[in-house]
């Protein structure tokens, strides 16, 4: 049976192969949405009464097509769709997946979106209603997009106000559309998967580093302002905690272009966490340029992560030998009074590259960092 006249470019229809799994405890609701499915073309269908033996099932049919219900445990069925979209479940993660509910408030469609499903379906589900989102699946389903806590279909004009527009959406394998109309660009081979989770992991880590930015940029805000002596241990905790993050993707070797800058990060929070209270915003200001100069790396392609560690741990030196600068050195030496440390001499403040082929736009970012200015802002003078 056809699921609905295809639209322009898409082949007919035809859901006789295509396998669907789906989890729902209550048997009755399991027994209507499979008659619904059969109504409207399916023949491969499974269902489940767990989750436990849903994500099982997953594995061994590797469905194109997957239903969770999310009422009878909201926050274990949310995190299943999580660990789909993460690889942690099946084998697909960007099966298409529609989330199941008998008590649609806002805050369960918010969150069921905002695990990564495509969909959403308020349960007893209609022939007609069921029909004509299958069709959307398979003739215009979004893109998707990954931010620092967040993978799965492209919400911005809807639900999600991503940081960054200049990071576009991408298409992602379709084993549905695939199954339905045999369009072999859709097709779910490990190589395709492999692929687009590696350029969502691109956007991820960028997003990672635009956060380090903008949580150093604001402690550094809030330490200028300020005439008290103003707590870092939020800012050091959260920036921590997205290292820790981003360490596990600079451990795949793709990501190795930017090991250099992350292990500078590190050392310049080491640096302030050693100073402890006496950390000042200048500190801030390196590690917020260290959040941009990671993403710099990343969007630009480019293998200049030495260039910039380069510039970037002279801007360090300059630090320390500032007047009063609570140091790490000034903290070594103090530990070793018997055999002081000669003290670091005090480099021009000018963190511009010295490689004549490093990309200006590095160049330009850290020189109007160094001056104080956003690099962020001047992205686009710079591209210009």
């Amino acid at each position: 049976m056809s699921a609905a006249e295809p639209g322009e470019g898409v082949k007919p229809v035809s859901l006789e192969t295509a396998k669907v799994v789906f989890v729902d405890r209550e048997a009755p609701s399991r027994t209507l949405l499979e008659d619904t499915l059969r109504e409207i073309g399916f023949r491969h269908i499974a269902n489940c009464d767990t989750l436990g033996q849903f994500a099982i099932v997953l594995g061994i049919e590797k469905p194109d097509l997957v239903f969770v219900d999310v009422d009878a445990q909201p926050d274990a069925a949310f995190q299943t769709i999580r660990g789909i979209r993460d690889g942690e479940v099946g084998t697909d993660p960007f099966v298409v997946v529609v989330a199941l509910t008998g008590r649609p408030g806002l805050e369960t469609v918010e969150a069921a979106l905002a695990a990564g499903a495509d969909d959403m379906l308020v349960k007893p589900v209609s022939t007609l209603a069921l029909q004509h989102r299958i069709v959307v699946q398979i003739d215009s389903r979004k893109e998707f997009v990954a931010t620092e806590d967040y993978l799965g279909p492209d919400r911005r004009a809807e639900v999600r106000d991503l940081d960054d527009a200049d990071l576009v959406s991408i298409v992602v394998p379709n084993a549905l559309r695939f199954a339905a109309t045999g369009d072999a660009s859709a097709a779910p081979s490990a190589e395709k998967i492999q692929e687009t989770l590696h350029n969502l992991s691109i956007q991820k880590f960028y997003h990672l580093s635009q956060k380090i930015a903008r949580i150093a940029g604001h402690q550094r805000d809030l330490m200028e302002r300020s005439k008290k002596v103003v707590d870092t241990a939020w800012a050091v905790q959260e920036v921590s905690g997205t290292l820790v993050e981003i360490d596990a993707l600079v451990g795949k070797e793709e990501f190795q272009v930017v090991a250099q800058v992350v292990a500078s990060a590190r050392q310049a929070l080491a640096d302030i966490q050693a100073c402890g209270e006496k950390a000042t915003p200048k500190q801030f200001e390196l590690l917020h340029a260290h959040g941009h100069s990671i993403g710099a790396v990343l969007k630009e392609n480019a293998d200049t992560a030495g260039v910039l560690v380069s510039a970037l741990e002279k801007a360090v030196s300059v630090i320390k030998a500032e007047p009063g600068a609570p140091a790490a050195a000034a903290a070594a030496s103090a530990a070793s009074p018997e055999a002081p440390p000669e003290p670091e001499p005090a480099l021009e403040p000018e963190p511009e590259a010295a490689d004549p082929d490093a990309p200006a736009s590095f160049r330009v970012r850290l020189r109007a960092w160094w001056n104080g200015v956003d690099p962020g802002e001047i992205e686009e003078a710079s591209a210009e």
